[in-house]
């Protein structure tokens, strides 16, 4: 028998079997398809129902924040300051009602940070930050609907001077998020920084207004009396 006829049954065994291979083949890449499809389908209702779901965490929690304000705070002129700076009215913070502001603002808890100009956060003195951290920034004085807002006065009146107290106030707002503030409150509501004018009238008259409070006054190594400094105020509230 030649070689050419011993090998003939082989060679048919297999041409049938690549066929019948490239037919699966066609089969798995149609059921591939399929599946791909479904999965497309499923990972967007999978994405419409997280979405629907942290909407309506955010209702709940907007809702309870709300009720509690209502309840917590007494001073509705307080609570309408902190909406206002909430939703950015370039009102707020004008000269004529600044005295104003900070008055009632005195009734809550704040702490004080003074900056040498040109500096960032680097002159940030140690006694503040361990102020932040141990005192103002506790774990058991937060409530569900606590709240920051931060407050920039500038070394000067000019506009170079005021851009340069924000960028110094977003740097130590970005750093009260990623490492001052207790891990159960980083993503709570932090407003601001807004910026104050600089000519605060006097320096007697913040201290009037934050009387009994020995952290208005500067620390040593910290910008002292006519030096320039950019002076940050972090206030805490429920409202």
């Amino acid at each position: 028998m030649s070689r050419a006829i011993r090998l003939g049954p082989c060679l048919l065994v297999l041409c049938v079997a690549g066929c019948v291979t490239a037919e699966a083949y066609q089969k798995q890449q149609a059921q591939i398809a399929a599946l791909k499809a479904q999965a497309i389908g499923q990972e967007r209702w999978l994405n419409f129902l997280k979405e629907s779901l942290s909407n309506l965490q955010r209702s709940v929690e907007n809702e309870r924040n709300q009720r509690f304000r209502e309840k917590n705070c007494k001073n509705p002129k307080l609570s309408e300051f902190l909406e206002g700076v909430a939703l950015s009215d370039p009102a707020i913070c004008r000269p004529v009602a600044l005295d104003k502001a900070l008055s009632f603002m005195s009734t809550q808890p704040v702490g004080f940070v003074y900056l040498h100009p040109g500096s960032g956060l680097s002159t940030l003195h140690p006694a503040r930050d361990s102020f932040l951290r141990e005192d103002l920034f506790r774990e058991e004085q937060f409530h569900p609907a606590s709240r920051l807002l931060i407050l920039v006065q500038p070394a000067g009146e000019s506009e170079a001077e005021g851009h340069m107290a924000l960028a110094v106030a977003r740097q130590l707002k970005m750093r009260l998020r990623e490492d001052m503030l207790p891990l159960s409150q980083r993503k709570m509501d932090i407003l601001g920084p807004e910026l104050l004018p600089c000519n605060l009238r006097s320096e007697d008259k913040m201290q009037q207004i934050h009387r009994g409070s020995f952290s208005i006054y500067p620390l040593p190594g910290e910008p002292q009396g006519k030096q320039p400094r950019i002076r940050i105020w972090i206030f805490r509230s429920d409202c």
